[in-house]
């Protein structure tokens, strides 16, 4: 089991993959990639013939699908599949220039990922994993929820620097630590630096 801490999608030679990075119940690092994603919007079934036609004659490119969902109506939906984010983008600038309704273009392809599966922090990994520089590295697992939680250790920095970019100190805050590190001559301290 692995915790989740950040989500992104990156391009591909197979189109868009996502990526999370998470950290696993003895706080090591765990990259899970998921490869070959689709974005995807949502159009009602009774315009998803003017969308197709909007969308051809725009010469962009999509599969779509007619799906066992409903919208708000009770009318069928279908799902209009893309290779890549900036092509959805596109493509609903382009429906909603022509005001032809769809949805959910604006979520994101890792965020609607992880919602449709229910991950929300705690996640179970299913595969095998290879160890890298420092990290464990999962391709395309099976991911469930998990009650997963682990014990975060903080840290607080912060960097003082002039508006020329010239740095004057750097201060870290933690637990057992308080240290501030200043540019110039060398001064007494109580603190081992």
């Amino acid at each position: 089991d692995a915790f989740l801490l950040t989500r992104d999608t990156r391009k591909s030679p197979s189109g868009e993959d996502i990526v999370l990075w998470c950290v696993d119940e003895n706080a090591h690092p765990v990259r899970i990639v998921v490869t070959a994603q689709r974005s995807v919007f949502f159009v009602p079934t009774c315009n998803s013939s003017a969308a197709r036609d909007c969308l051809a004659s725009a010469t962009l490119t999509c599969q779509w699908r007619n799906l066992e969902l409903v919208d708000f109506k009770h009318q069928a939906v279908t799902g209009f599949y893309f290779s890549s984010s900036a092509t959805l983008r596109a493509a609903s600038r382009v429906l909603g220039d022509r005001q032809i309704e769809h949805w959910e273009s604006d979520i994101r392809l890792e965020d609607r990922f992880l919602m449709e599966r229910f991950l929300r922090g705690g996640v179970r990994i299913e595969g095998d994993g290879v160890i890298r520089d420092g990290y464990l590295d999962f391709h395309n697992p099976r991911l469930t929820p998990s009650s997963l939680e682990p014990r975060f250790r903080i840290l607080s920095f912060d960097i003082e620097c002039s508006l020329d970019g010239d740095l004057f100190c750097f201060a870290l805050y933690g637990p057992g630590l308080e240290l501030v590190l200043m540019i110039g001559a060398p001064q007494a301290t109580s603190t081992p630096v």
